[in-house]
């Protein structure tokens, strides 16, 4: 196969995701939410050059504001279906609060629906208290992560993501 190849299926792939995401969800079956965590550290990983865990696995169900964490690369992330601004300072405000912020030095929101079309900036700087940056790039879905594949230009790790 070729890059396009490889990018065209990958797109299909993340875009049926996104659609069962949501039909699950509406009927409450939340579940496929967490298995959307396993699926998303391999990619993740490959993309921002990290090694994620699973905090559900690895300190309980109830870790605070994070799901996917790189404690060497100092980078986590929140996976969610719900995409509002109010989950953003949620999380925001549950990284500080548990000062996660001084264990890590970037935070993103992986939305695995649809995120908005955009984010109030100023809301989100009054949540990180001047504590940490984070900006609204740092909010993410296939969208950004499609891009993302498709910049890096790398056949590796679109056979990788492919597979």
């Amino acid at each position: 196969m070729n890059q396009a190849t490889y990018l065209y299926r990958i797109s299909q792939l993340l875009s049926r995701f996104r659609e069962q995401v949501k039909i699950l969800s509406s009927n409450g079956e939340f579940s496929i939410n967490i298995h959307s965590e396993n699926i998303l550290i391999k990619i993740l990983n490959l993309l921002y050059e990290c090694d994620l865990e699973n905090t559900n696995y690895s300190e309980g169900k109830t870790y605070p504001s994070i799901d996917l964490r790189d404690k060497n690369g100092k980078i986590a992330f929140q996976i969610t279906s719900i995409a509002n601004l109010e989950k953003v300072r949620n999380t925001i405000e549950k990284f500080i609060k548990y000062g996660l912020y001084k264990e890590f030095q970037e935070l993103y929101i992986y939305i695995i629906t649809d995120k908005q079309n955009s984010y109030n900036q100023t809301k989100i700087n009054k949540a990180t208290k001047g504590l940490f940056k984070f900006s609204k790039t740092q909010i993410l879905d296939r969208s950004d992560l499609y891009k993302l594949l498709n910049e890096r230009n790398n056949l590796n790790v679109l056979k990788e993501v492919h597979n």
